[in-house]
């Protein structure tokens, strides 16, 4: 092999490696420097941690960029394929913190911030043992730009055992402080009867 013949293999052997570097770049994720096995940065879409037996433990994800787009953490409760934490976001401006219960998933409480447009922020919890619905928790607090209230719903919303579909009956407010544009309130409520005793400031 003559002078002329190395160099050429030289020459090909360093482009071929330059080509390497480059699309290496392009294509890998984006992992900053390690240092004593850490990592300073890590990019991705989503991350998920698993326990031994392959179960979720916590993800985290980013919004997929198509329509109603959100962020959110979400942690399982430990050998369970159950949702026990959220956190999440939305492009609407919309926070959320929410805790479900182990065995049915049903809301425990719920702490939301709404948007600007909407100007409302509320803390419910619901029922342990009853459950209830989305709509209707147990003990409420919201504000809002023309209200401030406190309600603690009745246990109306107890399983009606006679309807084989076990819907859930309309809970009412048994006991509600509320301050709005026009005055105060307070007001208790027979869950038997109906009857309402209200003490007013208008």
């Amino acid at each position: 092999m003559n002078h002329k013949q190395k160099l050429g293999y030289i020459l090909l052997g360093a482009g071929i490696m330059a080509v390497g570097v480059t699309i290496g770049q392009f294509l890998t994720p984006s992992i900053e420097a390690q240092s004593n096995g850490v990592f300073d940065k890590i990019t991705c879409r989503e991350l998920e941690v698993v326990d031994a037996k392959g179960n979720k433990g916590i993800v985290l994800a980013g919004g997929d960029g198509e329509g109603y787009e959100e962020n959110n953490l979400i942690i399982y409760y430990p050998q369970s394929k159950k949702r026990g934490i959220e956190l999440w976001c939305n492009q609407a401006g919309t926070s959320v913190i929410r805790s479900l219960n182990r065995g049915d998933g049903v809301k425990a409480f719920e702490l939301i911030h709404y948007p600007d447009s909407v100007g409302r922020n509320g803390l419910s919890i619901w029922n342990k043992e009853i459950g209830g619905t989305g709509n209707h928790a147990a003990f409420e607090i919201e504000c809002n730009k023309k209200e401030n209230r406190v309600f603690v719903r009745d246990r109306r919303f107890e399983r009606n055992k006679s309807y084989r579909t076990r819907q859930n009956t309309d809970p009412g407010v048994a006991i509600g402080l509320h301050s709005h544009l026009f005055g105060n309130d307070v007001f208790v409520v027979n869950p038997q009867t109906g009857t309402m005793r209200t003490l007013e400031d208008k």
